[in-house]
């Protein structure tokens, strides 16, 4: 009886050895199926990112080129187009966006007249005189952006860019052109903020009325009302409105048209022509080119001249209100 007992009692001990054995095991293999399972999506994840990776930058390289051909095909066009007989010749502002197709590529470039824009670096070389009156035309634009100390501003600018030959009395500057105009950053009372935050959703920023590409006197065709003000302080809003209706309807081609069509008074007029041109020669042409969730912005800054059209500076991602369009 007591063997019988003991039996019992040692195939019990076995038996319950043999379940614990079995259960290890069982935990085992479901720990291991689950780390296969890890590592195989582990793998799986890496393998499809790799392979959006290669897909981004295969459609981001065709984007990029799809943009250059269009730039290409749009000077071109602009080009020939310019130089065709006309009553004036030359680009006289610039021309509405172009749409095109280029392999499934949907690329749209709009353009930016550089001559509408009032030119910081006349300043660099400029006598005392004209440089006192590029102070005095910052001023008054500062001050209607809505930026404080706006002839506080308008001087740092001035010591900024302009060139001083004597070394002892250089300030903290450039002293020299200025490449792009978020250099201007770089001077006293400015930030990147300031050049590229308007003040409020009516006004542009600062740095859509400056330009560093192009010398000489500020387009009429196309530049905007603040700008203008800010040439010929005696313009009433109701003339720079004239102005802009008669411009919309046809560009002006000279003094004595923009006379004539202006409805503005005739001292004002007069002040006006003497700062102003009719035609441009330098445009950005902002490109954007899509195919489906892809996007890339291109700028380009394109020179016009009788014999050809020159791209004379060109980026990947263009500058927006507020920060980079990449």
């Amino acid at each position: 009886m007591i063997e019988t007992r003991r039996r019992t009692a040692g195939s019990g001990i076995a038996a319950r050895r043999s379940a614990r054995r079995e259960g290890f095991a069982l935990v085992l293999v479901l720990f291991l199926v689950v780390l296969m399972s890890v590592t195989v999506a582990a793998l799986t994840v890496r393998a499809s990112g790799g392979y959006r990776l290669a897909q981004s930058r295969a459609v981001g390289w065709k984007l990029y080129y799809a943009s250059r051909a269009t730039i290409e095909e749009a000077k071109a066009k602009m080009w020939r187009d310019s130089m065709t007989p006309k009553k004036t010749p030359g680009i006289l502002g610039p021309p509405e966006p172009m749409k095109f197709d280029e392999n499934g590529v949907k690329v749209t470039i709009e353009f930016e007249d550089e001559a509408g824009k009032i030119a910081v670096n006349n300043m660099v070389s400029a006598d005392d005189a004209k440089k006192q009156e590029m102070v005095n035309t910052l001023a008054r634009l500062f001050s209607d952006l809505d930026l404080p100390s706006s002839t506080g501003l308008a001087t740092s600018a001035r010591d900024f860019i302009s060139e001083e030959k004597d070394a002892s009395k250089r300030t903290s500057g450039k002293h020299a052109a200025l490449f792009d105009i978020s250099e201007l950053a770089g001077a006293k009372g400015f930030s990147m903020d300031v050049l590229f935050k308007p003040k409020s959703p009516n006004l542009p920023p600062v740095a859509d009325c400056l330009t560093t590409w192009y010398t000489g006197n500020v387009n009429i065709n196309s530049a905007s009302p603040i700008v203008l003000k800010a040439l010929v302080p005696s313009l009433t809003d109701d003339d720079i409105k004239k102005i802009i209706a008669a411009r919309e309807k046809e560009p002006f081609t000279g003094p004595e048209d923009l006379a004539a069509r202006s409805g503005a008074a005739g001292p004002a007029v007069a002040e006006l022509t003497k700062q102003v041109t009719f035609t441009t020669d330098l445009l950005t042409f902002k490109v954007e080119a899509r195919q489906g969730n892809f996007v890339r912005h291109i700028a380009a800054v394109v020179w016009f001249e009788s014999s050809a059209a020159h791209t004379s500076y060109i980026r990947d991602g263009w500058q927006a209100h507020g920060g980079w369009q990449l």
